[in-house]
C-alpha cells in the first residue's frame, strides 16, 4: 500500500503557483535589470591596477590555481598589490578571513566595489567566478584548471554541444548566445599553459593567438615544490584527503592517486580515454 509523505511547506510553498510563477518573473527580472546597471557602472567605475579580484568555481570554491596565487600574492605581495577574494560562498568567506585574508561575499557592499575597482580578475573558470556583470574594464586573466587532454571550449565538435553551438553554430544562434549565455564565448586577455603543446591547445580553443597563453606551471602543483608549509592555508577536506593518505603510509600501503577527468554530462564531447593503470601516480 502506497503511503503518502506529507513534508512540511515553507511561506512560499503556500502561495498559489500561478502567483509564485509571476513573482519568480519579476524576481528575475529584477536581477536582469540590477546586472544591466552593474555592466553600465563598470564602465564609469575607474580601475586600480593595484587591485586584483580572486575568485574560483563559479565563486562557489577556495580551491586551485587561484587559491594558491592568491595565497602567494596576499601574503607576499602586499605592497605591490592589493590581492581580495570574492566568493559567493559566506562559508568560503569566513574561511579565507580566518587565514588573514581579504575576503567578501560577491554581493556584499565591499565585494561589489572591488568587483568594479579591481583592474585585475583572476580565475579558473568563467569570468563569473569574480564577477560576470561588473567585469568591464578588467584584466581578464583565467588559470583554467586541467591539462587539455580532451577537446574543450571551441575545439568542441558536436553540434549538439552548448559551447560548440555558442560559438559554431548559425549567426542567430550565436547571436541568441551572446544575450543569453555571454560566458560560453567570452575573451580572456590572457590563459595559463604547462608547456609549449599545451599552450597551442589552449590558444585554439580559447580562441586567442599564443602570444595571450602564458607557458608557466601551475600554482597549485608548484606549491608541491617549492618546500612551503601551506597547511595553514588548507581547507578541511583537503586535511582529511591526505591524512587519509599519511593514515595508509603509517600501515605501510602503498598508495596509488587514479586521476582522470571525466563527467557523464549526457553529450559525447569528451574524447574516449582508455583507463591505463600506467597512469597513475604512485606516492611511496
Amino acid at each position: 500500500e502506497a503511503v503518502a509523505l506529507n513534508f512540511p511547506s515553507g511561506p512560499f510553498d503556500m502561495i498559489p503557483r500561478p502567483l509564485r510563477l509571476v513573482v519568480k518573473l519579476f524576481t528575475r527580472l529584477g536581477e536582469r535589470a540590477f546586472a544591466a546597471v552593474l555592466v553600465v557602472v563598470s564602465l564609469i567605475v575607474p580601475r586600480s591596477k593595484r587591485i586584483w579580484a580572486f575568485g574560483s568555481w563559479y565563486g562557489g570554491r577556495f580551491a586551485d590555481n587561484p587559491k594558491y596565487f592568491f595565497l602567494h600574492c596576499a601574503s607576499r605581495e602586499r605592497e605591490a598589490v592589493h590581492a581580495v577574494w570574492l566568493s559567493m560562498s559566506s562559508t568560503v568567506v569566513r574561511r579565507i578571513r580566518a587565514l588573514g585574508f581579504p575576503a567578501y561575499h560577491r554581493l556584499s557592499p565591499s565585494g561589489l566595489w572591488y568587483a568594479l575597482r579591481a583592474g585585475v580578475y583572476i580565475f579558473d573558470c568563467r569570468v563569473m567566478d569574480v564577477s560576470s556583470v561588473a567585469s568591464s574594464g578588467a584584466l581578464k586573466v583565467n588559470l583554467w584548471h586541467g591539462v587539455p587532454l580532451k577537446m574543450i571550449e571551441r575545439d568542441i565538435p558536436q553540434s549538439n554541444n552548448a559551447l560548440a553551438q555558442a560559438n559554431h553554430g548559425s549567426p542567430l544562434v550565436r547571436a541568441a548566445n551572446k544575450v543569453l549565455r555571454p560566458q560560453l564565448s567570452e575573451k580572456y586577455d590572457y590563459i595559463l599553459g604547462t608547456s609549449r603543446a599545451t599552450c597551442e591547445r589552449l590558444a585554439g580553443a580559447f580562441g586567442v593567438p599564443t602570444s595571450q597563453v602564458i607557458n608557466g606551471g601551475y600554482p597549485r602543483t608548484d606549491v608541491l615544490l617549492s618546500g612551503d608549509d601551506d597547511a595553514r592555508f588548507r581547507m578541511p577536506e583537503e586535511e582529511r584527503v591526505i591524512e587519509q593518505c599519511r593514515a595508509y603510509r603509517r600501515e605501510g600501503t602503498r598508495v596509488l592517486f587514479y586521476m582522470p577527468t571525466f563527467r557523464d554530462w549526457r553529450n559525447n564531447a569528451d574524447r574516449v580515454i582508455p583507463k591505463d593503470p600506467d597512469a597513475t601516480l604512485i606516492i611511496t
